[in-house]
C-alpha cells in the first residue's frame, strides 16, 4: 500500500475537478498540469503548472508528486518519465491515437466502423480523419473533397486513417478499473444523447440493453483491458446500430462526465475507487442503488421538468463556457 501525499493530474477538465475534490477529502495535495490557465479544474487543484502537455512538462511534474494520472487525450508520443503513472506511458501511447486503437481492435477481433489506412476511401462522406507525423497527431471531421485536401495539407504525416461516420441508434459509454488481469470491475453501462432542439446533453444509467449486447460490450472491454499492460481506470465508447451490431468507438484514460452519478447512486464513487487503486487499496464491484440521469448544460440554461431530489454542480471558468450539471433520479 502506497500513501499518496501529492497527486499530479494531467489535463484540466470536469473529471480533473471532481478528482481534486475527492483527493482533498483525503488530505491529498493535487498539482494540475494544463496549458490553459483558469480552466474548469483550476479552482479545485491545490496548485497548477501552466505548460504544454509533453514529456518535458510531465517529467517536471513527476519530480514534485508521488503519482501522476492522465485525464486527457491531448498528448502525443510520451517518453518514459520513470514514476508511478496511471496509465503507464506505454499504455497511454497505445490508446491516444485512433489509428492504434483500430489496430488493437483488429487484432482482438472487435468490430469498428468501416475504415481505410493510407489509401483512398471507398465510402461516402462524411469521414473522421486521423493523421500522425513525427511530432503531432491530428484528427477531425471532413464533409467533402475540399475539406479532405485541406486536412491532408497537415504536412509530413506518417499514417492517415479515414473512418466512416456512422449513424447509431444508441451511443454507449462504460467506465472500468483494472487492478490486474484477474481484477477488473465495471461501472454500469450508460447511454448518452442530446436533448432535441437544445444545447443540453444527457447520460442515463443504466442503459436499457438486452442481455446479448450487454455481454458483448463487457466482453470487448475485458479483452482490451487484458491486452493493455497497465492498471488504471478507462472509459470506453461504443455505438449500437439499427441492426443491433456494436462498434467500438474509443477508449480514453480516466472517467466520463456521466460518472458523476456515482457520487450519489452507488456505494463507491469512481473517484474513491480511482484513488484506492492508486494507493494500492484494492477495488470493488460497485452497487447501483437507483436508475439516474445526468444533464450537462451551460450555466445560464435551465432544465425543464426536474425530478426531485436532484443535485447541482456549477463549474466556472474565466475563458471557457461555464458548465452546470444536474444529477437526478431517472424520469419515467
Amino acid at each position: 500500500m502506497k500513501k499518496i501525499k501529492t497527486l499530479g493530474i494531467v489535463g484540466g477538465n470536469l473529471t480533473s475537478a471532481l478528482l481534486c475534490i475527492e483527493a482533498k477529502k483525503r488530505d491529498i495535495k493535487t498539482i494540475l498540469l494544463e496549458k490553459e490557465i483558469d480552466n474548469i479544474a483550476s479552482n479545485y487543484a491545490s496548485q497548477q503548472i501552466v505548460g504544454e502537455l509533453n514529456t518535458e512538462s510531465i517529467t517536471r511534474l513527476n519530480l514534485r508528486t508521488d503519482a501522476i494520472v492522465f485525464l486527457t487525450n491531448n498528448i502525443y508520443k510520451l517518453e518514459p518519465v520513470h514514476g508511478s503513472c496511471f496509465p503507464t506511458e506505454e499504455t497511454l501511447n497505445q490508446i491516444l491515437s485512433r489509428i492504434e486503437q483500430v489496430r488493437m481492435a483488429q487484432q482482438l477481433k472487435i468490430p469498428v466502423p468501416i475504415f481505410c489506412i493510407d489509401q483512398p476511401a471507398e465510402f461516402e462522406f462524411p469521414y473522421e480523419c486521423h493523421a500522425t507525423s513525427e511530432t503531432e497527431y491530428k484528427h477531425g471531421k471532413v464533409e467533402n473533397i475540399s475539406e479532405l485536401e485541406t486536412f491532408l495539407d497537415f504536412g509530413n504525416y506518417q499514417e492517415i486513417l479515414i473512418e466512416k461516420i456512422e449513424e447509431y441508434k444508441q451511443s454507449i459509454t462504460i467506465t472500468a478499473l483494472k487492478q490486474s488481469n484477474d481484477e477488473i470491475v465495471f461501472y454500469p453501462i450508460a447511454i448518452e444523447g442530446d436533448v432535441e432542439g437544445d444545447v443540453q446533453s444527457y447520460i442515463k444509467t443504466p442503459a436499457n440493453l438486452n442481455k446479448t449486447n450487454t455481454k458483448k460490450i463487457l466482453g470487448y472491454v475485458k479483452k482490451i483491458l487484458k491486452y493493455l499492460p497497465s492498471i488504471g481506470m478507462f472509459t470506453f465508447k461504443f455505438g449500437i446500430k439499427e441492426d443491433k451490431n456494436i462498434e467500438f468507438l474509443s477508449i480514453n484514460p480516466g472517467i466520463s462526465v456521466g460518472d458523476i452519478q456515482s457520487n450519489h447512486y452507488t456505494n463507491l464513487s469512481v473517484y474513491e475507487q480511482f484513488l484506492n487503486l492508486i494507493e494500492g487499496k484494492g477495488i470493488a464491484e460497485p452497487i447501483l442503488y437507483e436508475e439516474n440521469c445526468v444533464y450537462i448544460t451551460h450555466q445560464n440554461d435551465s432544465i425543464n421538468d426536474l425530478a426531485l431530489p436532484y443535485h447541482v454542480y456549477n463549474f466556472d471558468s474565466k475563458y471557457e463556457t461555464a458548465i452546470k450539471i444536474y444529477v437526478m433520479p431517472k424520469k419515467n
